[in-house]
Parts: structure tokens; sequence; C-alpha cells
């Protein structure tokens, strides 16, 4: 049986997102996998480590765990200098004795000391580099991350990005394929978004995903005291006293998407902060409810502009909604329906495996 090493910063338990399905995928053509997961990219501070031992208990997610996958906890530290590299240099030899000696390929996710450790100790006949994060600008990142990403860029037989930011950067550095996967809408996604309506006007507008430090709740603050609902399905993993409808956790896709549909006029998504590099699989998700999505502006929601209401301030955003016309969207949704329409699971498995026989990956 083929084997697959991969290498993630998030937990299998995490929400399922990208690198759950790329094991799936693996799964599916054959290989058997293990999966290391939380291996830390962040520095190592006194505040972060306060927040640690002080936030609320997180929704407890159990994920399946597919036949053939070996789920494997780190156990790595932040990758910084001194007793942290001697604590995981350690962690790395015990892992060792847990993984195999040889892979057909591995898929790193974490441009960091730890995991180019791990990778280095180990044979394989393909290394590729995942890359869903703008790690050089995304702040908070050790301070040999250009260093460490380099290394893992010059050593890989292929790069994958997700954000189209991503996939124009490493092109123009890196000197092996890239090769763009965007973020699909799941089939139990679609499955809940068969009853569509185009609102004629906009008073309740949704939220879906975690409310965390990425997330600008001064935009909801403002709506709310325009006396719009703020719904909101998910995970509070920040302090939030603001007057929002919380519906909670759902961990049902096709129940969520129904749910949305019939509370919502609308799906905003506000980020702050320099958010170049990410394209949230949740934008997907939002056009595929096929209501009017708010985003603030990032790299790739300015490429996705014909499809969305892109806002660069509060006053900008209230007025795009008080602007609201039924009409104008329908034109705008044309657009979302052709964009989105091969944006499903099926499709990109098979472009999936188009990859690995190309690059000699998948016999």
């Amino acid at each position: 049986m083929k084997t697959a090493l991969i290498l993630a910063g998030i937990n299998w338990n995490d929400t399922l997102q990208r690198h759950q399905q790329v094991t799936k995928y693996l799964v599916e053509n054959g290989y058997r996998v293990d999966f290391v997961e939380h291996i830390i990219s962040s520095k190592f501070t006194l505040k972060k480590c306060f927040n640690l031992l002080t936030k609320r208990k997180k929704v407890e997610i159990r994920n399946l765990i597919y036949k053939n996958v070996q789920v494997i906890h780190s156990g790595y530290i932040n990758p910084m200098g001194g007793i942290f590299k001697l604590y995981n240099k350690n962690v790395t030899s015990k892992l060792l004795n847990r993984l195999e000696k040889s892979y057909d390929v591995i898929i790193s996710y974490v441009p960091v000391s730890t995991a180019n450790l791990l990778i280095s100790k180990l044979q394989y006949q393909r290394l590729i580099y995942d890359c869903v994060r703008d790690f050089e600008n995304w702040g908070d990142s050790c301070a040999d991350l250009l260093e460490q990403e380099k290394w893992l860029e010059q050593r890989s037989d292929l790069i994958c990005t997700d954000s189209y930011y991503l996939t124009n950067k490493m092109k123009e550095k890196c000197r092996v394929p890239v090769k763009q996967f965007l973020p699909i809408v799941s089939s139990q996604w679609l499955r809940g978004c068969q009853d569509i309506k185009i609102p004629q006007k906009i008073k309740n507008i949704a939220y879906f995903g975690s409310l965390d430090t990425h997330i600008d709740l001064e935009i909801f603050k403002v709506l709310i005291e325009k006396n719009y609902n703020i719904h909101f399905w998910g995970k509070l993993g920040i302090a939030c006293d603001l007057k929002i409808i919380n519906h909670g956790y759902c961990n049902d896709h096709q129940e969520l998407a129904k749910e949305i549909i019939k509370e919502a006029d609308a799906i905003i998504i506000p980020y702050k902060g320099n958010m170049d590099g990410v394209i949230p699989a949740k934008l997907m998700q939002a056009f595929a409810t096929q209501l009017p999505v708010y985003v603030s502006c990032f790299y790739d929601s300015k490429v996705l502009q014909e499809l969305l209401y892109i806002y660069n301030s509060s006053h900008e955003l209230v007025n795009q909604i008080e602007t609201y016309d039924k009409n104008t969207y329908k034109h705008k949704l044309v657009k979302i329906k052709e964009f989105i329409k091969n944006k499903d699971e099926n499709t990109q498995y098979k472009e999936f495996c188009q990859m690995l026989i190309e690059h000699q990956i998948c016999n």
C-alpha cells in the first residue's frame, strides 16, 4: 500500500477543512496516511500563554477518522531556539519511532523548523508544500520563518495553493509547478441549499464560523446600532458582549445551510487586519446559498469583486446594505452561479487525481 505523511498545523478534530479533505482524497486513491497534527508555527509569548490558560473551553468536535489514517499529535511546542529547540528535537526523535522510514508522498502545511527537521530525517518520493497561508505577512511567526519556508520551497516537487494571492506569489518566486485548488462546497452543504430565495431588502445578516481575533466585532456593533439583526452560527473564540442572535455550533452542514437561508437575508464576512493570502472556505459556502455576500476588502475579495459587495469602512457597508436592490443583485447572481458550479467535491477530487498522475505520485 502506498504511504503518505501530512504535516498539519491544525488538529484533526478542528472544523473540517482542506487538510482533512486532502487526507480523504489520498485514502480514496489507495494510500495509508499518517496525519501529524498541531505543529505550531507561531512564536511563544507570555500573553499567548495567559490566553491559553484562561480562554473558555471550546466546543468539542469529533471528526470521523477515515480507514487507513493514523492521527498523531505532534507534541511540538513553538519552533524557537534555546530550550524550545532542545525540547522539539527530542519530540522529533519520538515521532520518528511512530512514523514510516519512507513515504511515497509528504504534504506539509507548515514551513517551520520542526516540520522541516522531520522531513529531513525521512525518505520520500515526492514532497508537496500545500501553502494555504501567507506566513511571511501573517504576523506572529518565528524569526527564521522566511529561511524555513525557502528551505521547503526549494525541496518541494510541487506547490499547491488555495488563494489567488498565494498562487500568484508562488508562481513568481518558485521554480516548481504551482497548482491552485480553490476551497470547495461539500455535497452536504449543497443539499442544504435547495430552498433558494432572493431577498427584497436586508434586515437579517448572518455570520458563520469562528469568532476570533481576525473578525471585526466593531462592524457587528455598527450594524446592530443601525437596527440590523446579526445571526451567528459557530464557536466563540473571543469574548463578545454584543446583542447577536447566537444559534450555537452546528456540525451538520446541510442543516446549517438550511438555517442560514431561512433566517438571513445576507451573509457578512468581516475580517480585520492583513488578510491577503486568505480565501475563506466560507466564501464558497456563502456563494452556494445565493444570498448577497458582504465582505471586507483584501486581495482575493477584490479578485472576486463582481460576485461580492466589498466595503472599506463601516459607513460604506451600511450604505451598500441600505441601497441594496434586488434586480441589480439578480445580475450579480448570474455570475455567482457560473463561478460556483464546479466548486464541488467531485470536481476537485478529479482534479486532485489528475495532479497525482501528472506528477507521478499515483501509479
